[in-house]
């Protein structure tokens, strides 16, 4: 095949296979829908074997490996079986439908090993950066001219949240996106197109999702 992009900051890359190749393209799903506990399917080569296919659920969403402090992370954890030589392969739900790719394990004590913790980037950032990098050869990432904080306990309890979660902006650029909506300092964002937001880290990934010129509510 030919590589027509790569995103280093996502781990993500695109290759295009020749005309008349063997192939079966699967549909993208909705990476949104997935909570703890939902049945997943991973599929890859894991240690040399072509082809395999394991059975898990979804442990986690919008976990942080924190391995560049530069990168895009909101990755689901799930249990399924991956190992060395299943990156890039499909995390699927129960309809066959790529929910995410799988790119990464946890491991500890220095193993490089499977220990039953897996990751994979979700299919709500990896469909449009992929449509890029097929496209463009590069990634567009969106940007809304905020800078964002965590929700505290204490604020939670202030505002009177139910528990913490979503951002406070911090900062909001004079003539950002952001702004022109009319978004001020020490508003709270607590949801992105009806996705509800965890962390400060959430409205990184999922503004950077967000294609330039895109409207957002």
């Amino acid at each position: 095949g030919k590589v027509l992009g790569v995103d280093k900051q996502t781990d993500l890359a695109v290759v295009k296979v020749a005309p008349g190749s063997p192939r079966k393209q699967l549909n993208w799903g909705d990476s949104d829908r997935l909570r703890p506990g939902s049945l997943v399917m991973a599929v890859g080569s894991p240690l040399q074997l072509d082809g395999t296919t394991s059975l898990g659920v979804v442990s986690a969403l919008h976990r942080k490996l924190n391995q560049n402090p530069d990168s895009y992370e909101d990755f689901v954890q799930f249990d399924a079986f991956i190992d060395r030589g299943s990156s890039g392969g499909p995390m699927v739900d129960m309809a066959g439908e790529v929910v995410g790719i799988n790119t990464a394990i946890g491991a500890s004590g220095g193993s490089t090993a499977w220990s039953g913790i897996s990751y994979a980037v979700p299919s709500a950032i990896a469909q449009r950066f992929c449509e890029d990098l097929a496209e463009f050869g590069k990634v567009r990432r969106g940007w809304m001219g905020i800078s964002v904080d965590r929700v505290s306990a204490d604020l939670a309890k202030t505002l009177g949240l139910d528990r913490p979660h979503g951002a406070v902006l911090r900062s909001v650029e004079p003539d950002g996106p952001a702004s022109k909506a009319g978004l001020k300092a020490n508003d709270v964002l607590l949801t992105i197109n009806g996705v509800e937001i965890s962390d400060a880290g959430h409205v990184r990934a999922r503004v950077a999702a967000l294609g330039p010129g895109q409207k957002a509510s």
